[in-house]
């Protein structure tokens, strides 16, 4: 899927199961009509390989579970780093976005800069918790696989300390 979607080895990508139709359907209509070319979703389970089938959406089917079993948004959020982390060892960078987020333009040209270029990872900040990881840009390097790796160890380890993304992203 990256090899037709990419473009210039980047791809923005949102994670979605069953459980969120009516969100995925708000993401699916912002990036379709924003006109995003390198857009997809990663389908955590059958059912929502056959919705963004249907809708022809861009995707490819990741079975994976939390550590509790738990298919509840917090629970998922929490994947979401093994999947960056698949992501950035092929080499692909990822603007990863929650599916609560209305994309009104395609915003992969904002990250064009030479500034934003040699930045690994960029998080959208939040006035309340400081950092916010409903949308943030994992550039593909040795850098942020490591960190990806820090990540899903700190949150569904055999020694995890934290469940939540934003606390994490915060320690780290």
């Amino acid at each position: 899927v990256l090899k037709t979607v990419a473009r210039d080895r980047e791809v923005l990508a949102a994670v979605s199961n069953k459980n969120i139709f009516h969100m995925l359907q708000l993401f699916v209509d912002g990036i379709k009509a924003a006109g995003v070319p390198n857009s997809m979703v990663v389908a955590l389970d059958d059912e929502t390989a056959a919705w963004l089938q249907e809708r022809q959406v861009a995707h490819y089917v990741k079975k994976i579970k939390s550590r509790t079993g738990s298919t509840d948004n917090h629970a998922t959020s929490g994947l979401k780093f093994a999947i960056l982390k698949e992501f950035v060892q092929v080499g692909c960078s990822v603007l990863l976005s929650d599916v609560d987020v209305v994309w009104l333009r395609d915003p992969m040209p904002v990250f064009e800069s030479e500034q934003l270029r040699s930045m690994h990872l960029l998080v959208q900040r939040d006035m309340v918790y400081g950092l916010n990881a409903g949308v943030f840009l994992v550039r593909a390097s040795n850098f942020t696989t490591i960190l990806m790796e820090r990540w899903i160890d700190d949150m569904v380890g055999p020694n995890a300390t934290h469940v939540r993304k934003k606390k994490e992203m915060h320690d780290m």
